[in-house]
């Protein structure tokens, strides 16, 4: 037998399996009664609030939709996001021992404070035990290893605090999509929105670009979870259908924003693990008798392909440099047949051009090495692969005069475009420069280049780790390490590696990385305790799934998991909500 709130008597599986995110704790039936009383919100359960004050608890929940609300954009220093952090832990000072004993029996506190204890000896072991090169100071060491602590510690006491109003948890994702959405208003460049729809602009809104795709990725499937929950839900079906468009209308704003970051990671990650994640909860859900109805998902295929058919042009120049640089790869291992004398190999001195005529500047030795052992033995008549991009150098448009510097590959401003065409010249028979690359051509061009640059990072990586397999180089080194390389990076810094699991392994090494993946194993854990104990339903589990899918994928292509505070703030309240449900399922146990 269930209330009208869905809330079955007796302590048991809540009645509103459908709803996927507004779950309820079981054994605190709400009172009407007590809650107007207390003048509470109607998701706060009266009995579980009188555990706290009721200024510190409404202190406590005005902070995590502070957090929640900022936690997926930048509107400057005076609305950072983790405030709201600093705040519960001032809330949680004022209730006393019992929050810090229950923190002290969950699995993922202990493995927190272990991270923490290991990352302050790693600091002290690469900066006086084994000093790496070049010298880091302690301090700075510690800095950046505290947004990794901060990102466990404010895990936890958000979680603490959502175990006791567990109804605010999908509030708090309307709060995170809602704050997306604000940024995206705000900072769109509207007088520039054809260059945008054009693909000819990345609009950053407030944060990089792709950080601002992985958290658009995160908030659309949010939008879609909550537009599920709601219009499941028993009630008024005009409210109903109105929360539904809303929420609609929302995952729209969310999926524009995620094509207009033109972050291919991110894309990648919001197709594979959405389907994915959607047919995990059919296959789910098939055995009891309760398929999950196809029309929601109908509904947002169509609304995607209506943003896709919007945005046309974007998806088609940054999927045709795709294409391009497959065919370059491809390219590179096949012979190319040319009309007219044999080329000279680039293992050998090549005639100098007219001195008035364009100079192609000559490869470096070691590119010039690598090619030589593979035309050795090939006929005179055949070219074969050039070298990578970055091996390779532009041909000048007119002999530099002799106290001009020449240019490279190098000084070349980064985000201008180079053309293939051009490049190919660069190891045959002298040719005047051809005419400039189309745009689509150039986005070619820049795509090859910034994928070799990232080859040279993943390279780079995987030596720096096998030089220092067990506590790496420290966490603040990464950068320093890139600099030393010389990588031919087209004059643009880099300060990680674009791999969150490489960086890990680099700046905290193979015990370090263990431990933090420790850290999410034992979430994950709670969450699917969580799960079978019938704390939460199948649903809820598929919401933090295609979540933590998006971030992983996303996070194999780029570092945003605790580089910036606005990536931090929301798995804070992601991870946080993991923490809460194991609290409750503790609870209920105690109860039992």
């Amino acid at each position: 037998m269930t209330n009208r709130k869905g809330a079955m008597a007796g302590g048991d599986v809540p009645a509103s399996l459908n709803i996927g995110v507004n779950d309820y704790v079981t054994g605190f039936p709400p009172s009407e009664r007590t809650r107007e009383r207390l003048g509470l919100p109607r998701w706060v359960d009266p009995e579980v609030a009188a555990a706290v004050p009721n200024g510190v608890l409404r202190l406590a929940i005005a902070a995590m939709a502070f957090q929640a609300f900022f936690a997926m954009t930048h509107f400057g220093w005076q609305f950072r996001s983790e405030y709201g952090s600093f705040v519960l832990l001032i809330a949680l000072l004022l209730v006393g021992g019992q929050p810090w004993r229950e923190l002290a029996m969950q699995p993922v506190s202990r493995a927190v404070l272990l991270l923490t204890g290991f990352l302050v000896f790693q600091a002290a072991y690469v900066t006086w035990l084994s000093p790496v090169a070049p010298p880091m100071e302690f301090s700075g060491q510690l800095t950046t290893a505290s947004k990794l602590v901060r990102l466990g510690v404010f895990s936890c006491f958000i979680g603490w605090w959502l175990s006791l109003v567990p109804r605010a948890i999908p509030y708090l994702f309307a709060l995170m999509v809602l704050g997306l959405l604000s940024g995206v208003l705000i900072f769109m460049p509207w007088s520039e929105l054809s260059a945008v729809l054009d693909g000819e602009l990345r609009p950053r809104f407030g944060i990089p670009e792709n950080l601002a795709g992985q958290l658009a990725a995160v908030a659309g499937w949010l939008a879609v979870c909550l537009m599920v929950a709601i219009w499941r839900r028993s009630g008024s079906k005009k409210h109903q259908a109105t929360f539904a468009v809303i929420c609609l209308v929302a995952y729209a704003g969310c999926f524009f924003a995620l094509l207009f970051s033109q972050s291919r990671g991110a894309w990648l990650a919001f197709a594979v693990t959405l389907p994915a994640v959607m047919a995990g909860l059919w296959w789910m859900r098939r055995g009891n008798g309760r398929m999950t109805r196809v029309w929601p998902a109908i509904v947002v295929v169509l609304l995607s392909g209506i943003v896709l058919l919007a945005t046309r042009d974007i998806v088609s120049r940054r999927l045709s440099s795709a294409e391009k640089l497959l065919k370059r790869e491809t390219a590179d291992e096949t012979v190319v047949v040319r009309d007219g004398p044999a080329p000279t190999p680039l293992s050998q001195p090549q005639a100098s051009p007219p001195a008035a005529s364009a100079a192609p500047i000559p490869a470096p030795a070691a590119a010039r090495t690598a090619v030589s052992s593979m035309t050795a033995t090939g006929p005179a008549t055949v070219t074969p692969v050039l070298p990578p991009r970055s091996a390779l150098a532009e041909p000048v448009a007119s002999a530099p005069p002799p106290s001009a510097p020449v240019a490279s590959a190098a000084s070349v401003a980064p985000d201008a475009p180079v053309s293939v065409a051009r490049l190919a010249e660069s190891s045959a028979p002298w040719t005047p420069a051809p005419a400039p690359a189309s745009s689509a051509q150039g986005d070619a061009d820049v795509t090859i280049k910034a994928v070799n640059i990232r080859f040279q990072l993943y390279e780079l990586g995987v030596e720096k780790w096998r030089e220092r397999p067990w506590f790496g180089w420290g966490m603040r080194s990464t950068h320093a390490l890139i600099g030393q390389a010389n990588l031919d990076t087209g004059g643009v810094r880099h300060v990680h590696l674009h791999n969150a699991y490489l960086d890990a392994f680099v700046g905290i090494g193979l015990v370090g990385a263990g431990l933090l993946g420790l850290v999410f194993v034992l979430l994950m854990r709670e969450l699917v305790l969580a799960w079978r104990s019938s704390v939460i339903t199948t649903a809820t589990l598929c919401v933090f799934a295609g979540c933590f899918g998006i971030v992983l994928v996303a996070n194999a292509f780029d570092s945003l998991l605790w580089r910036f505070e606005y990536s931090r703030a929301p798995l804070e309240i992601l991870f946080g909500c993991c923490i809460a449900y194991g609290l409750i399922r503790r609870r209920n146990s105690v109860a039992q």
